[in-house]
């Protein structure tokens, strides 16, 4: 969990940044190693939604709650890309319908203006947002205010060889969640196998 001082420094660095990639310097070292790794073009790739799946579960069962949905998102150009992906089966139709417009075939993009990975992206560090209106900057973006988001929990994808964050892991959800410190060890552990499945590290 983010400590209060650090918090309020976050709320009020978030508060000035819009997109906080816009003038980003990892941007070109990021498209090579994408580009190197299979993944400079926007194509859902099979073994991610997989991995999204899988994390989707296993964030369910950290907190004994409802399926989340589940993304791996990369950063290959002006845009996020979900490269991988799980939307619950499930889910009721009306609270899906915004994110399921935007992210189902034919695009699964999103700018870079929307939503928190970015942040996760330029800070290379996990954010655990249990409720993401406890935070100024975060009650009026777009996420929340037009795909009802209410709590987000995600970790950067950092290239071993490089050392850039290529994107992130991530949970959302329309509720609040009860996330606390397993939970950013849990998504944490989650970008590393991540990143090893990308880079073809896996055991």
């Amino acid at each position: 969990m983010t400590h209060p001082e650090d918090q309020q420094i976050l709320d009020l660095r978030l508060s000035q940044q819009v997109n906080p990639l816009r003038n980003d310097p990892d941007a070109p070292l990021r498209r090579r190693r994408l580009a190197e790794l299979g993944l400079a073009h926007d194509r859902p790739q099979a073994r991610l939604d997989a991995f999204a799946a899988e994390l989707a579960r296993g964030a369910a069962e950290l907190i004994n709650g409802s399926l989340p949905d589940a993304m791996v998102n990369v950063f290959a150009g002006d845009h996020q890309y979900f490269a991988g992906m799980h939307l619950p089966a499930g889910a009721s139709v009306d609270a899906t319908a915004g994110l399921r417009q935007q992210h189902t075939a034919p695009s699964r993009v999103m700018s870079l203006d929307t939503g928190w990975c970015p942040h996760v992206v330029s800070r290379r560090k996990a954010l655990t947002l249990p409720d993401v209106f406890a935070m100024v900057r975060f009650s009026t973006n777009e996420a929340a205010t037009k795909l009802d988001i209410r709590s987000y929990l995600g970790a950067p994808l950092l290239d071993p060889d490089s050392g850039v964050a290529l994107g992130t892991v991530c949970v959302i959800a329309r509720d609040t969640r009860p996330y606390d410190r397993d939970a950013t060890t849990f998504i944490k552990d989650k970008a590393h196998e991540a990143i090893q499945l990308i880079t073809g590290r896996a055991p």
